[in-house]
């Protein structure tokens, strides 16, 4: 599984696709991609994976489900933030996420998948703010 996340070049909100243009906006031109049933707001099957969307806060959240190359799951990941893009009259970039496995192998992180959601890599709050002593008086 890898998560990605589709964001405007300027880092400000990507707002969402209206879900009556999911299936034009969200299915990789060039691809034959189906809608799936499933988790996520939406999801297709394509080239023997299925893909699945997710309007976060910072853009789209995009988990890929199933083994595929990845420079083929870029590619056509690259294709539907173009299109995305287009829809919105946004410019947008790919950014890819570090999984779960990965953050703790580096850095012993012991954030949830949900923590580390829409947020860039090292990027995990902890659940309870830190307390510091209160000023001396």
């Amino acid at each position: 599984m890898r998560e990605y996340l589709i964001a405007t070049d300027d880092d400000d909100f990507l707002g969402p696709v209206r879900a009556e243009r999911w299936a034009d906006v969200l299915a990789p031109a060039g691809w034959v991609a189906v809608p799936a049933a499933g988790a996520g707001e939406y999801r297709i099957a394509v080239e023997g994976v299925e893909i699945e969307f997710d309007w976060e806060m910072p853009g789209l959240l995009v988990i890929v489900h199933g083994p595929l190359d990845e420079s083929v799951v870029e590619r056509m990941l690259a294709t539907v933030a173009r299109q995305v893009g287009a829809e919105l009259g946004e410019r947008t970039r790919l950014v890819p996420l570090q999984t779960v496995t990965t953050a703790r192998r580096r850095t012993g992180s012991r954030c949830s998948p949900g923590r580390l959601r829409g947020r860039p890599p090292g990027r995990c709050r902890s659940a309870s703010p830190r307390r510091t002593a209160p000023p001396d008086r």
